[in-house]
């Protein structure tokens, strides 16, 4: 398993300081079943020195002044960071951002526990791997991390409910590119295989149809197939060639068609019945995927 109360008091240490701290909190989620959480900022100040944060501390600077200069301790300022040029932080690294006089920034930061990190890495390339760790980076301009970094951004800023299958997806992949390509892990690992059976699958997918309506879980549709959240993410891809992500979008959007046919159910009830935050969400989603709104799809199909 990926939680403990270890994990869990890391996690509220890191969220209390940035509660406490000379921050505008924009928008904050927590991915309660891994215990980490997701913050988006803003950020007004000449300097910062930071404290160690409990926690590693993944951070992306999206709007910011050119240059503002990232170090660790009282004399290393570092190199410039922009913006779209993410860092690591590691657990109990202080460090100090300096940048022009009164200019305001946004970030994306990422609260990544370190022993989720090290249960990640045992999950995903065995024992050998138990001691990994995530090392500092200091604006890097990776593309994957950046994306992943950027897409967890957008679901903290959509509004409405927030979905934890999706987040808890994007936090895990970020998670396992940065053990790849960040960390102490000096030589290629080949990752643990583990097959998804039939019945595990067909478990899996029971248990997405009877919950169509929740905001589901990675972790919770994982534990109907008996896997752990990290071998269920990789293997019903293998399976399926989507992510559990996309199946249940998919499978929400093909409900909605079926009740806005056989139906006179009001759209925001068939919102609620499929499982989208909102009436506003399930229309941006369907229209994505039918390439007409709701209301349009039903009177075209029921005159």
């Amino acid at each position: 398993m990926l939680t403990s109360a270890a994990i869990q008091n890391a996690t509220e240490a890191s969220l209390a300081g940035f509660e406490n701290g000379n921050y505008q909190i924009d928008a904050v989620a927590r991915a309660r079943r891994l215990e980490l959480a997701a913050i988006k900022t803003t950020e007004a100040f000449e300097e910062n020195t930071y404290a160690a944060w409990p926690t590693y501390m993944v951070i992306l600077p999206t709007i910011m002044p050119d240059p503002v200069i990232k170090g660790a301790g009282e004399t290393d300022l570092g190199r410039p960071t922009r913006a779209g040029a993410f860092s690591v932080a590691a657990p109990d690294h202080p460090g100090r951002w300096i940048v022009p006089s009164g200019a305001q920034f946004e970030t994306i930061k990422v609260l990544l526990p370190e022993q989720l990190i090290s249960a990640l890495a045992v999950e995903a390339f065995g024992e050998q791997a138990e001691n990994a760790r995530l090392i500092d980076v200091h604006g890097d301009t990776d593309g994957t991390a950046v994306a992943y970094l950027r897409a967890i951004g957008d679901e903290l800023m959509r509004g409405g409910g927030l979905s934890s299958l999706y987040l808890e997806s994007a936090a895990q992949a970020l998670a396992l590119h940065l053990l790849r390509n960040h960390s102490t892990l000096t030589e290629p690992i080949a990752p643990a295989r583990r097959a998804l059976s039939q019945k595990r699958l067909a478990s899996a997918i029971d248990f997405i149809e009877a919950n169509l309506d929740q905001n589901l879980s990675l972790e919770q549709i994982a534990a109907a197939a008996h896997l752990s959240s990290f071998h269920f993410l990789r293997c019903f891809r293998d399976e399926t060639g989507q992510t559990p992500h996309a199946y249940v979008t998919t499978r929400r959007v093909q409900r909605c068609r079926e009740l806005l046919e056989t139906s006179e159910l009001p759209l925001s009830e068939i919102a609620y019945r499929c499982g989208f935050a909102n009436q506003a969400h399930m229309t941006t989603v369907f229209k994505r995927a039918a390439g007409v709104p709701p209301g349009q799809y039903r009177r075209e199909k029921t005159g």
